[in-house]
């Protein structure tokens, strides 16, 4: 992904360890960051967004510790996280991040285990999952 801040791109994956493993340009030289997610494992798929109005990164994923339902990580002063917003069945796969500049917030979509696709989105400040329009 392309993070314009930087004037660089940055990757985001599972580790070796099933960690997310965070890697940016910083001062010209590739840096890692491996503990900021590190009491959050990895149990599916990743999905990262640029936020252009908030101008950082945003990453989404399953987490072990949630029996695979989803940590939304985005930054305000740090790397924060909300674990309890996105609460609807575990991730099966397909999962989507985009930012949606009209919100202006990122939007989630994935599968759960019985093919339905869920979509989580921001409107009066607060995250709403959309479970119907798809069906």
């Amino acid at each position: 992904m392309f993070e314009p801040q930087r004037n660089h791109s940055a990757l985001v994956y599972q580790g070796a360890d099933g960690h997310l493993q965070y890697y940016y340009v910083d001062g010209g030289h590739w840096r890692v960051d491996n503990t900021t997610f590190a009491a959050f494992p990895v149990a599916g798929p990743i999905a990262v967004a640029f936020a252009q109005q908030r101008n950082h990164t945003e990453i989404v994923y399953a987490s072990a510790n949630h029996g695979g339902k989803l940590i939304y990580w985005y930054v305000e002063g740090g790397w924060k996280n909300d674990q309890s917003s996105l609460a609807a069945p575990p991730v099966a796969s397909g999962l989507a991040a985009v930012f949606e500049p009209q919100r202006p917030h990122t939007g989630v979509f994935y599968k759960d285990h019985s093919g339905r696709v869920h979509y989580h989105y921001v409107h009066g400040g607060h995250w709403n999952l959309d479970n119907s329009s798809f069906a």
